[in-house]
C-alpha cells in the first residue's frame, strides 16, 4: 500500500514537473497582478503617511488642535491683524477648563514681512509669514529645544510644508530646489515692516539661520521664538501697528490630562465657538480621503483580477481540448476524476507560487524605480517620498497568486474529468 501510494505520488509529480513550463504563458497575467498589488500597497502607505505628516498635521493620542472658525478661507490681506484670530479671553476660558494639562501657543505677525536669501549666485526675495511658538513646542522632536530661543541670531524652523510648496513652484519655474540637508544652518536676511504688497512705517533687518524643521504646523512661512515677536512688537508704536495688534493668537495645541477626557474637553472649547481637531479627527479625515483612494483602486484591481482570471480560464480550457486523449487515456487506465483535479490545481499552485515570488520581487523594483523618479515625472509631487510597505508581503502576494491560479484552472480541471471518454479513443 505504501509503495502504491509513492508511486502515485512520483507519477502526479513528474507529470506537474513536465508540464509546469506549458502552464507559465497561461498564467503570465499574475506576474502584473501581483506586482501591482505591491506597487498599490507601497502608494497606500505612503500616502497615509504624506497626508498625516504633511497635510493633516500629526497629533499626540491626548492632543487636539483649536484654530479659530473659517480659518479654512484665505485672506488676500495677509499681512494684517487676522480676523480670524483667538482672543486672549477664550485663550483664558480655555486654560480655566479642568482637564487641560497644556495649552501651546502660535502666534503670528501681523506685520508686512519677507525674507532675502542668496542661493547658488543668485539673490530671491519673498513675502513670507511669520509664525512664533514657544520653545517647549518642539520637545520630544529632533530639533534642539533648549536652544530654540531668541537671541542675535535668529532661529528659523521650516514646515516641510513650506519646502514642498517651494520645490514645486520651483520645479514649474526652473529654479533650483533645496532640501533639508542643503538648508540646514543656512543664513537668512529677515525683513520685517515691508513686503511686495505693504510697507510698514519703518524696515527692520535681522539676520535668521535655518535651524530645523517641523512636520506639526502646516505653514507656509517660517517659525521663530515667540519671544522674538512679542520683543519686537513692544517697540512698536504706530497707529496701525500697535503692540496689541501688531501679533496674534492663530493657533493653539492643547493637550488633555487622560485620552478619555477628550470628547468633553473638545465639545467645551467649541462651546466657545473655536474649531477642534483631536487625533481621532486627523485619522477620520485621513481614512476619509484613503477610502477614495481604496475604492479607486479596489475597481483596478478587480479589472486586473478579472482579465487575468479569464485568460488563466481561457488557456486552461484550450489546454483541455489539446490534452483531451491524454486525459482519456489516463481514464482509461484506471486514473480517477480526483487525481486528474488534483494535477490541474497543483499545476495552478506551483506556477501560481513562481508568479507570486517573481510578482512581489518585480512589484519591488517599481516601488524603487518610482520612490527615485516620481519628483522628476509628477513635479508637483515634490515632497512625496515611496516607501516599500512593512508587513508580511511576501507571504500575502504567494497566497494570492496561489488562489487566483487554482480557482481560475478549477472549473476547465471539473471539465476535464466529465470528457467523453469513447468518443476521444475513436481516435485510435
Amino acid at each position: 500500500m505504501f509503495r502504491y501510494l509513492m508511486r502515485n505520488i512520483f507519477l502526479i509529480t513528474r507529470e506537474i514537473v513536465l508540464r509546469v513550463p506549458k502552464v507559465f504563458l497561461s498564467s503570465f497575467g499574475i506576474l502584473f497582478l501581483i506586482s501591482i498589488f505591491i506597487l498599490f500597497l507601497s502608494l497606500r502607505s505612503s500616502i497615509r503617511v504624506f497626508m498625516e505628516n504633511r497635510i493633516f498635521n500629526r497629533l499626540g493620542i491626548s492632543e487636539m488642535r483649536v484654530t479659530p472658525p473659517g480659518t479654512s478661507s484665505l485672506s488676500l490681506n495677509i499681512f494684517t491683524q487676522s480676523q480670524n484670530q483667538i482672543s486672549e479671553g477664550k485663550v483664558r476660558r480655555i486654560k480655566r477648563i479642568p482637564g487641560i494639562r497644556s495649552i501651546q501657543k502660535v502666534i503670528r505677525l501681523n506685520m508686512p514681512a519677507s525674507v532675502k536669501v542668496g542661493m547658488f549666485g543668485r539673490y530671491l526675495r519673498s513675502d513670507i509669514l511669520i509664525s512664533g511658538v514657544e520653545r517647549s513646542f518642539f520637545r520630544g522632536s529632533d530639533i534642539d529645544w533648549k536652544r530654540f530661543t531668541a537671541a542675535e541670531t535668529v532661529p528659523v524652523v521650516i514646515p516641510l510644508f513650506a519646502i514642498d510648496l517651494y520645490n514645486n513652484y520651483a520645479a514649474a519655474n526652473n529654479l533650483p530646489e533645496v532640501g533639508e540637508k542643503v538648508l540646514l544652518g543656512f543664513s537668512v536676511d529677515i525683513i520685517v515692516g515691508r513686503s511686495s504688497l505693504f510697507k510698514g512705517r519703518e524696515e527692520k533687518h535681522f539676520r535668521g539661520v535655518v535651524y530645523g524643521f517641523t512636520d506639526r504646523l502646516t505653514t507656509s512661512g517660517i517659525v521663530v521664538p515667540s519671544e522674538f515677536i512679542r520683543d519686537f512688537c513692544k517697540e512698536q508704536r504706530d497707529d496701525f501697528f500697535s503692540p496689541e495688534r501688531c501679533y496674534s493668537t492663530s493657533m493653539l495645541f492643547v493637550t488633555a490630562q487622560q485620552v478619555r477626557m477628550l470628547p468633553d474637553l473638545a465639545k467645551r472649547i467649541e462651546n466657545l465657538k473655536l474649531h477642534v481637531e483631536s487625533h481621532r479627527d486627523i485619522a477620520e479625515k485621513t481614512s476619509r480621503a484613503m477610502g477614495v483612494i481604496d475604492g479607486t483602486f479596489f475597481l483596478l484591481l478587480i479589472i486586473v483580477l478579472a482579465l487575468t482570471g479569464i485568460a488563466i480560464f481561457n488557456a486552461y480550457l484550450a489546454m483541455v481540448y489539446h490534452r483531451s486523449y491524454e486525459i482519456s487515456l489516463e481514464r482509461m487506465l484506471g486514473a480517477s476524476k480526483m487525481r486528474i483535479v488534483l494535477i490541474f490545481i497543483l499545476e495552478a499552485a506551483v506556477v501560481g507560487a513562481i508568479y507570486g515570488i517573481a510578482g512581489y520581487y518585480l512589484g519591488r523594483f517599481m516601488v524603487q524605480l518610482l520612490s527615485e523618479n516620481i519628483s522628476e515625472w509628477i513635479p508637483m509631487l515634490k515632497g512625496f517620498r515611496v516607501m516599500m510597505s512593512n508587513g508580511m508581503i511576501l507571504p500575502v502576494s504567494i497566497l494570492l497568486s496561489i488562489s487566483v491560479s487554482v480557482l481560475s484552472a478549477f472549473i476547465p480541471a471539473l471539465f476535464a474529468t466529465n470528457m467523453n471518454l469513447f468518443r476521444d479513443l475513436k481516435r485510435f
